[in-house]
């Protein structure tokens, strides 16, 4: 569901067996005996909104480990399945909030997956021609991945009294900001860059990502925007 290259190929895996377990079977591969087995994380997964085992507990703030928040790009504030209020969850936390400085790559890679973010519009993965015949529906995707989704969460941070730190995902130091022991690679999921390298066409493939730089550079232009931060 990619412009740059739309049908990539991708190497046949076998998927794992699945476990089906009954209420009896759940019970008791929740143990913690079986931590170690496929069986438990079968057992645990299955169970993520409900408990029908009966011998789950709901997590509470003081059964997490002190390490920091990083704050996901969608947000709801609360810990899922509790009622504790927001200040409550994050007040003693060191808050880490990711916002892009690159936004070239950022709206590249956006447009690049159109597809996938709006699903079944007449354009499929043809963004050009979705920018041809409605801009504005286009530029609203972009303002919403790239703008308000990102805003929207500081803004309900800071109406909480929350204290948090922006962290770049471009040019800030993750080995020093998460004390690593070493430093991460920065293109490590970029699908645009994997596309790039695996098409079989790479002329077109380069022809059609520059066409997307083209295209992110006038969107930018257009919000005249550096960053994403609030």
């Amino acid at each position: 569901m990619h412009y740059i290259v739309p049908n990539i190929n991708k190497p046949s895996q076998t998927p794992p067996s699945e476990l089906t377990m009954g209420r009896k079977e759940l019970k008791k591969y929740s143990n913690l005996k079986y931590a170690d087995s496929v069986a438990y994380f079968s057992a645990i997964n299955s169970q993520t909104n409900n408990n029908r085992s009966g011998v789950l507990e709901k997590m509470r703030p003081e059964y997490y480990p002190e390490v920091d928040t990083l704050i996901p790009m969608f947000l709801n504030c609360n810990p899922r399945g509790n009622d504790l209020p927001i200040d409550e969850w994050y007040k003693d936390k060191r808050n880490i909030l990711p916002y892009k400085s690159d936004l070239r790559e950022m709206v590249v890679k956006l447009l690049d997956g159109f597809a996938d973010f709006r699903r079944d519009t007449k354009w499929k993965e043809d963004v050009i021609q979705a920018i041809k015949e409605d801009k504005k529906y286009v530029y609203q995707y972009l303002d919403d991945e790239v703008i308000h989704h990102h805003h929207k969460i500081a803004r309900r941070l800071m109406k909480y009294g929350i204290d948090f730190e922006y962290f770049d995902l471009d040019k800030g130091s993750y080995k020093d900001t998460f004390g690593l022991d070493r430093s991460l690679d920065r293109n490590i999921d970029n699908p645009v860059l994997f596309q790039l390298k695996g098409a079989d066409d790479k002329k077109k493939a380069r022809t059609r990502y520059f066409q997307l730089v083209d295209l992110a550079e006038q969107y930018l232009q257009s919000r005249n925007i550096k960053d994403n931060r609030l």
